[in-house]
């Protein structure tokens, strides 16, 4: 399609043209494949900027009916989390899952290629981050650079998300246009995009807020708390949280109640924050219940607003995990302001 960077400004002419006529999707395809060609920040920016326009500017569909059916325990001989290989990924095997045991590991979703282009985009986005660290105004570059949202609409973003998420070792996925775009193409590699459509009955939409490039050091601070807590509405949500290194006996993991919640558990307590939950309330629900999972490079853990769980580190880890989380939402359900993007 194209092949330098000198194309780029015809291509950035045509995806204004095509959004300016509506055809939203047909520019971030346009966007997409060119970018496969030639990796540039004008096109991956633009991209992240596209994505989040779009939402408002495509109409929404209807919620799916699908989404109240009973499903039936596929797991019921397990008392652990349960797990699936890739290939065996499908919307009833996740759906039995999580409303019966809370989550679902599935293993090799991502190949080793995959997963070492993730970790060195996530070096390169913590680089370029830390290298404004504290800078009002800085040159952006495809690694870091700020995502603005559509203020005119009310979405909330800024300063208090990105301090939460760098406290946390962190970066947030919007503010690095080509880590962002390796990831989307990571997840149509593996198919989960297609995943995601038939699970939601409809296209998927992410959040700026809680997508994620994890580098997590052996020290980690664990904290139990349930995601639902912060969306404050009723949603239709799946977050993929996307191993790729090892993790669990040398480097962090994730602790997970090994159950289901359909409820929110009490939150605050001293010393917490309002939407954390203690130890103390944690533990009640059962230490047995609790499982510190392992992952293998590749491996992704799929579970809903209600799972209860932390990261899983203690003062025996000396590895550093690579990680990435990506909470999607069924669009007609999105809590906006989570500030959404389409997939």
């Amino acid at each position: 399609m194209i092949k330098t960077e000198a194309e780029v400004p015809a291509i950035m002419r045509q995806s204004r043209q095509l959004a300016e006529s509506g055809a939203w999707d047909e520019a971030i395809e346009l966007l997409t494949e060119a970018n496969r060609q030639v990796e540039d920040g004008r096109l991956e920016t633009r991209l992240v900027r596209y994505r989040h326009i779009a939402f408002d500017e495509l109409q929404l569909p209807q919620p799916s009916a699908h989404w109240s059916q009973p499903v039936p325990d596929h797991f019921a001989d397990t008392k652990l989390v349960p797990e699936v290989q890739a290939a065996d990924l499908s919307v009833e095997v996740v759906r039995s899952a999580i409303k019966h045991h809370g989550s679902l590991i599935v293993r090799g979703l991502f190949k080793s290629d995959a997963c070492k282009v993730m970790r060195d985009s996530i070096d390169e986005a913590f680089a370029a981050s830390e290298a404004v660290a504290g800078q009002k105004e800085f040159e952006p570059t495809p690694w870091f650079t700020h995502f603005v949202q559509q203020r005119r609409l009310g979405y909330v973003f800024g300063g208090a998300e990105r301090y939460f998420v760098t406290f946390g070792a962190g970066v947030l996925a919007v503010d690095s246009p080509r880590a962002l775009f390796r990831f989307i193409e990571c997840l149509k590699d593996a198919g989960f995009d297609r995943f995601l459509h038939d699970y939601f009955g409809e296209r998927p939409a992410l959040s700026a807020k809680k997508s994620t490039l994890r580098r997590t050091p052996p020290d980690a601070k664990a904290g139990w708390h349930q995601d639902g807590g912060y969306f404050r509405a009723e949603v239709r949500a799946l977050n993929l949280w996307a191993a790729f290194s090892p993790c669990g006996k040398d480097a962090p993991s994730i602790d997970m109640f090994t159950i289901p919640f359909d409820h929110i558990v009490k939150q605050g307590g001293p010393g917490i924050d309002d939407t954390a939950v203690a130890i103390e309330t944690a533990e009640s629900y059962g230490k047995e219940n609790i499982q510190r999972l392992q992952f293998e490079e590749g491996d992704g853990l799929l579970f809903d607003e209600m799972a209860l769980h932390q990261t899983g580190a203690d003062a025996s880890m000396t590895q550093t995990r690579y990680a990435m989380e990506m909470w999607f939402f069924a669009s007609s359900m999105f809590p906006r302001e989570q500030v959404p993007l389409y997939l």
